[in-house]
């Protein structure tokens, strides 16, 4: 059996019955906070210039809806434009294996296609779980950014499966769609590097949409080699002399969501623990203030690389602002946290801000080479040689990742939404007979019948 049909009957054999409790809980909670940072991310640049191509429809037939502003359009625009709110303030979630990736960024998609389906919310709920653990499995199995490769290609994968189950396709057609996008896992990371760019919030949202386009012409009957997965994985390690763990990528026991965590703040993932640390410490950074002589962080080798290198002492975009080491310390012993609207008003060109990033000094931990975020502590170093120093633990004590989606989707709702309505309708998605209720409640429009 080639590859594309196996990775299809893995998606199509799941079923909630046959789930446990604890992975069924992790789901929905990565379903709220998927929705908490899409509808945080509403008014984004990246969700404005989504909404420019999406067309709008009066009829109902295979449509869904953008979240927040309820405009009816192709499942296809629909997913692109909640996926660009998802990933516009870098706040979804995130899982770190051989590679890392947001598994959630697969919900904005799963979201469009179920409701222009009309499925059940039993089905909405299946179909998501089976995108989630796939994404791990991929990140377990496949080490796009060890090679210059951007984790978004796994959309390649992951979408076609996912929109070809929810649209009630078979097996055969959804691997059909998978060997058609199966090229599109090869994404340069050029873009989420350096002075990053604004495509960041597009970059699996755009190959979703295409992807999902996909879907209806496999049905039809187009298709492309079946070995196309198997191609691509030959190209992979051939070309770009990647070690691939097969067997973690069609493993049957290899569902498992616990690894998934999620972020507090709107930043790139390993930052977190820096975030939470340096804002406890503000307190002592504002008394220590007069005699403070340089800060020191001590991380991986790998966040040294990808968030402190030059460019990130004088971040240019917001994108390159909230994968900045040193902006993101700074802004959270100033402020105590970091926040969306620092971010659009560019507090990173103040000059407190920088004055304090200039005092900043990064060094490794260790030299491994992975995505783990590892060992991290802050030290404010006073001129007098005395220390002060503060481990880095995420997430913090009084948090899990429950009270962490449930209060971002509080703050994302403000009072323009009914969070408790939306979390009480995702508690029991699986008795949705639909998924109408949830979209109503997700829009400013009123409740359609």
């Amino acid at each position: 059996m080639n590859l594309a049909a196996e990775l299809s009957g893995c998606i199509y054999r799941l079923n909630l019955e046959a789930l446990d409790s604890e992975t069924i809980s992790q789901a929905k909670v990565l379903i709220v906070d998927a929705l908490a940072c899409a509808i945080a991310g509403a008014d984004s640049q990246g969700a404005q210039i989504a909404r420019t191509v999406a067309p709008e429809h009066s009829s109902d037939n295979l449509l869904a809806t953008t979240l927040v502003t309820g405009l009816r359009t192709s499942a296809s625009s629909a997913a692109l434009i909640n996926g660009a709110m998802l990933r516009a303030l870098d706040l979804m979630d995130v899982y770190v294996g051989m590679d890392v990736c947001h598994p959630s960024e697969i919900i904005p998609a799963a979201l469009a296609c179920a409701e222009a389906a009309k499925v059940s919310g039993k089905a909405f709920l299946e179909a998501t779980i089976a995108g989630l653990a796939l994404h791990v499995q991929i990140a377990n199995s496949i080490p796009l950014h060890r090679h210059g490769l951007h984790h978004v290609g796994q959309a390649a994968w992951v979408v076609p499966l996912i929109a070809s189950r929810l649209f009630g396709h078979d097996e055969a057609s959804a691997a059909r769609a998978l060997t058609i996008c199966a090229h599109g896992m090869i994404v340069p990371e050029n873009f989420a590097l350096g002075q990053l760019t604004n495509l960041k919030a597009l970059a699996y949202p755009l190959i979703a949409r295409r992807c999902i386009d996909t879907v209806g012409l496999a049905a039809a009957g187009l298709t492309g080699s079946p070995q196309a997965c198997d191609d691509m994985l030959l190209l992979l390690a051939s070309k770009f002399e990647m070690d691939i763990v097969y067997e973690n990528l069609v493993s049957a026991n290899g569902l498992d969501l616990s690894g998934i965590s999620l972020k507090i703040y709107p930043a790139q993932y390993a930052l977190q623990p820096l975030i939470v640390t340096a804002a406890s410490a503000q307190a002592d950074y504002r008394r220590l203030l007069d005699q403070l002589s340089h800060i020191v962080v001590r991380v991986s080798q790998r966040t040294a690389e990808r968030t402190a290198d030059p460019s990130k002492f004088a971040p240019s975009t917001p994108e390159a602002a909230d994968h900045s080491l040193p902006f993101c310390v700074a802004i959270a012993l100033l402020d105590g946290g970091l926040t969306a609207g620092a971010l659009e008003k560019g507090r990173w060109r103040d000059t407190d801000v920088l004055e304090l990033m200039g005092r900043i000094r990064v060094k490794t931990i260790d030299n491994s080479d992975d995505y783990q975020v590892g060992l991290q502590d802050i030290s404010l170093m006073l001129k007098s040689g005395a220390t002060r120093t503060f481990e880095c633990r995420y997430p913090p004590e009084y948090a899990s990742w429950r009270t962490i989606a449930e209060q971002k989707l509080h703050a994302a709702c403000g009072d323009k939404l009914d969070a408790g309505r939306i979390l009480d309708i995702v508690t029991h998605i699986e008795q949705e007979q639909n998924l109408g209720r949830l979209i109503a409640a997700l829009t400013q429009a009123a409740a359609q019948p």
